[in-house]
């Protein structure tokens, strides 16, 4: 499933994350490779992603 699909809070997800002291890395994977250009956008609509 595309991000930004289904039923995960992703802007919880990036709050708690920048939260943290630590630079943690965050990967995200696809099973369907079409998704990845959505999820990007997606992402970068909601200021989530560069």
């Amino acid at each position: 499933m595309p991000i930004g699909e289904g039923n995960i809070s992703w802007h919880a997800v990036f709050r708690a994350l920048g939260e943290l002291t630590s630079k943690p890395r965050l990967i995200l994977e696809l099973r369907d490779k079409a998704g990845i250009l959505t999820s990007v956008e997606w992402l970068r609509e909601r200021n989530l992603a560069r």
